[in-house]
């Protein structure tokens, strides 16, 4: 057994071999967590979370995890708002699917009024990959004097992605080599990463510059009442798809993964049960205490 245990820190030895023997049990002794320190061991099936703390003198400083049997009672079967968003996704692949065929069928009969041109057809065909894919890759035909910005905003998501990666690996992650983190966060390539804070504020002006620029816009075409025009129709925009990834993440990211430590993989979702609803509002930076959530922490 001792062959498939971790040889030091964050070495996460062989998971899946030691849970392959029956006399054996997969054990994590958690140092810390942000970032990830810990010791992996395949012991005796016989031992209990009580006899490994037994063995520290006085207060331990470690958590024990069975990380097998703590998922399996954790998420060892759906729950119901799991079968309910697997029961949803699988309605709007069955409408993508619908909608698409029914706009292939269509075109070789293009030009002509077809029984696709019709009734509930119509609805099905917003829902086609073939013209989605299409519209979402199609340019626009006029140029605007705002395009530029584009470019920003490209650079701007490379570098935002770059750092939430290494966030990742720091945060969520199990760095078998962490004990050289410092030398590399010293490091002058490292700057880049710092940077990105950098970039969020980029999109910061750009949100800003763009919705004072609608605004003004729409003032002067409606009035006083243009004012509202850009708010309510971002909030239309962005809320379906925001509230569609938080009850994606929510409900199923738990059972889409494995692993020595997974018995934390509701880590970045587990203030959803008290909070779910300040990501609807746009509240979730406030709440509670004016303190950020975890609820999807990324959609800060």
């Amino acid at each position: 057994m001792f062959f498939y245990s971790g040889k030091s820190l964050n070495d996460l030895g062989k998971y899946e071999d030691c849970n392959l023997l029956s006399e054996a049990k997969y054990t994590i002794f958690e140092l810390s967590r942000q970032p990830w320190v810990v010791l992996s061991f395949c012991g005796p099936s016989s031992c209990s979370k009580e006899d490994y703390y037994s063995l520290a003198s006085g207060e331990a400083g470690f958590e024990v995890h069975f990380s097998q049997e703590e998922v399996r009672e954790k998420w060892g079967s759906l729950s119901g708002g799991a079968v309910a968003m697997v029961t949803f996704i699988s309605f709007l692949g069955l409408l993508v699917l619908i909608g698409s065929v029914a706009e292939l069928a269509s075109e070789p009969l293009s030009g002509t009024k077809t029984v696709f041109d019709k009734g509930i057809w119509k609805v099905f065909l917003c829902f086609s990959a073939v013209s989605n894919f299409k519209r979402v890759f199609a340019g626009r035909g006029t140029r605007d004097s705002l395009d530029s910005l584009n470019g920003i905003r490209v650079i701007s998501i490379s570098w935002v992605i770059l750092g939430h990666v290494a966030i990742q690996y720091l945060a969520y992650s199990v760095c078998s080599n962490v004990v050289k983190t410092p030398d590399y966060v010293e490091m002058f390539s490292s700057t880049i990463i710092y940077g990105a804070f950098f970039a969020v504020d980029v999109f910061f002006w750009l949100s800003a510059f763009l919705m004072s620029y609608l605004m003004l816009k729409e003032m002067n075409a409606r009035g006083f009442p243009g004012f509202f025009v850009p708010v309510v129709h971002r909030f239309l925009r962005i809320t379906p798809l925001f509230l569609f990834v938080t009850c994606l993440f929510w409900s199923l990211q738990k059972y889409l993964g494995s692993g020595p430590v997974w018995y934390s993989g509701d880590l970045s979702n587990d203030d959803c049960y008290d909070y779910w609803w300040t990501n609807l509002t746009y509240t979730n930076n406030f709440v509670p205490d004016f303190r950020r959530n975890s609820c999807i922490g990324v959609g800060w």
